[in-house]
């Protein structure tokens, strides 16, 4: 929640799924630099209670990265569960030099897309 305090929203990076009307999903992405390197945050993340089973999350998550990657973007940070987001292409290990604003997990610190190793502090 820090990193979305002083990102820029990116609106044709971030989707919204509708089911009968109503919105059961979305997620967002914001820009960032991990150093000096141009990079996405993933968050939130946020699926219906209804819809929790049925795969809805991660399709948003899929969808939201292979528009990141139509487009030619940097890596994707996250703070997440690393055993949802690892089956699309998230990991730990890139991440050990990151330095996120306020009190935050490593073990849930996760990027995918990184030609090496992150280091560095997050910022706009």
């Amino acid at each position: 929640e820090r990193v979305r305090e002083f990102a820029r929203f990116r609106p044709d990076l971030s989707f919204c799924a509708e089911a009968g009307g109503e919105i059961v999903g979305l997620v967002r992405l914001w820009d960032i630099h991990i150093g000096a390197i141009p990079a996405l945050f993933l968050g939130p993340l946020a699926v219906h209670t209804g819809r929790r089973l049925d795969g809805l999350g991660g399709r948003l998550v899929a969808h939201a990265g292979a528009a990141a990657d139509a487009l030619g973007e940097g890596p994707i940070l996250l703070v997440g569960d690393p055993p949802f987001f690892e089956r699309f292409g998230y990991a730990v290990p890139p991440t050990a030099g990151v330095r996120l604003p306020g009190p935050v997990d490593p073990k849930r610190v996760l990027a995918r897309g990184a030609a090496g190793p992150l280091a560095g502090s997050v910022r706009p």
